[in-house]
């Protein structure tokens, strides 16, 4: 977005009249840039979530909640700086990570009985739209 300064009206020898600024200063503004640690601890937090969810990928989706977690606190140390966004990116990155950190770590002490690694609720929850919701699962 540029700020130009308001007009001067001139005339030369032959009696026309040209607009010009007044100033040629121009106000630069950089355009924020996402940060990319933000971004990528979104993507990781979103991932390691429903890795979590599944209960088979309970501990991997923990390691991954773990790397989000990382990912964020980077990223909000980046958003630090004016000209970079993304710290709703990086913030939602690090809740998402911690709570998949810690129902990861629940899921595989068995301190969530319906969250075990044992258990495939992808599984659970197709036979259940199969029963419930049979327009939505495709039939082969």
């Amino acid at each position: 977005m540029s700020v130009l300064s308001p007009t001067r009206s001139t005339s030369d020898t032959n009696g026309s009249v040209t607009s010009t600024p007044a100033s040629r200063t121009v106000s630069q503004h950089l355009r924020p840039r996402s940060s990319v640690a933000a971004t990528v601890a979104l993507a990781a937090g979103v991932a390691a979530i429903l890795a979590v969810a599944t209960g088979v990928f309970a501990v991997p989706g923990a390691v991954l909640g773990l790397v989000a977690t990382l990912f964020a606190v980077g990223g909000i140390a980046a958003t630090r700086q004016g000209h970079i966004a993304g710290t709703g990116n990086a913030a939602l990155g690090l809740v998402l990570g911690l709570a998949a950190l810690a129902l990861g770590v629940l899921a595989a002490t068995g301190g969530i009985g319906w969250l075990d690694p044992e258990t495939n609720n992808v599984t659970r929850v197709y036979e259940w739209l199969q029963a419930h919701a049979s327009w939505v699962t495709p039939q082969f």
